[in-house]
């Protein structure tokens, strides 16, 4: 279970504390799924929540891309339960576990996933990362969050493993696949290895001219997904919002991500969401954590255009990390 706060600029006329809080809470798609939505509201109410993002496919339950028979059997739950938790006058999103996965960990594609993996730079390739550069893998994601916003979901939300570094079976990150390595190809005009690639990305001194044109690449080529996720989010329901989840800002600039150029790509009717990154999952009591936690709120809010709705999270959790 994890509690989400946020603030926003107009709160429920029932609510006098000037934090919202949402609550992120995973049911799994069986016959308990009714019973355990109508003990979500209870607790809820209960406790002056008034929104609740669906996890989908989390923690321990995760084994990967999910497979058609799995979405179906969400669809069937959301169809159910969405309306239980809307009656009960709450405000319902989506959080999908994962994107392109956060990391392996013993994870392989499955049956009808014919996606291809991102790379590291050394050649070690992940077994479920899927590649943002990979057109199977793209019209999957598209396709997945398409599906679920039509369901009616308020938002829906891309995972932090929206990222090419940080996975964790990779040896550094990705992505220097082989559908990557093609479109660079097609960028310079000559065909390129990987060796090549990295050797001059990382020539020591005056930067090569390839740095910039890769660094452009990767950009591009996770804004176009965005955007392709955005197309059948708004098809499928033009009232939802797509939101991300970020991670830290250090990983986030080893890829040179352009924020601005994301959100846009993201936006459904000029707005989107971004949960900043903000604290780690356990309880400390260590005052520079949280210097730094509060000080990277303030450094994301200049990443973010102002038509960009944020979302504070501090998370409580029960279990362990199991991504």
């Amino acid at each position: 279970m994890k509690i989400k706060r946020h603030t926003r600029s107009q709160l429920p006329a029932q609510l006098h504390d000037p934090v919202q809080y949402g609550l992120r809470f995973q049911i799994l798609p069986d016959r308990n799924a009714p019973a355990r939505t109508r003990e979500l509201a209870a607790f809820c109410h209960k406790h002056k929540i008034p929104a609740v993002h669906l996890f989908m496919n989390a923690e321990e339950w995760n084994r990967g891309h999910m497979t058609e028979a799995e979405i179906r059997k969400h669809l069937i739950m959301f169809r159910r339960i969405v309306p239980i938790l809307r009656q009960a006058g709450l405000s319902v999103h989506l959080n999908p576990w994962s994107t392109t996965l956060h990391c392996s960990r013993g994870r392989r594609l499955r049956a009808g996933q014919p996606f291809e993996c991102m790379v590291s730079p050394t050649g070690k390739q992940a077994q479920a990362v899927a590649s943002f550069a990979c057109p199977r893998w793209r019209r999957y994601i598209s396709s997945l969050y398409g599906r679920m916003a039509a369901i009616g979901f308020e938002t829906l939300w891309l995972e932090d493993d929206w990222r090419y570094h940080n996975h964790g079976d990779l040896d550094w990150g990705g992505d220097f696949s082989e559908a990557m390595l093609n479109r660079f190809a097609k960028k310079i005009g000559r065909p390129v290895t990987r060796a090549e690639v990295v050797r001059k990305v990382l020539q020591p001194g005056r930067p090569h001219p390839w740095r910039k044109q890769w660094l452009a690449l990767w950009r591009e080529c996770q804004e176009a997904c965005a955007g392709e996720i955005r197309n059948a989010v708004a098809t499928a329901n033009p009232r939802a919002r797509l939101g991300i989840m970020s991670s830290g800002m250090d990983t986030h600039s080893a890829e040179g991500r352009d924020w601005p150029g994301l959100f846009r790509a993201m936006a459904i009717n000029g707005r989107a969401v971004h949960r900043p990154n903000f604290a780690g999952y356990g309880e400390t009591t260590d005052v520079p954590a949280h210097i730094h936690s509060y000080a990277a709120l303030d450094i994301q809010k200049r990443l973010r255009p102002s038509w960009v709705e944020a979302h504070r999270s501090e998370e409580r959790r029960v279990g362990k990390e199991c991504r």
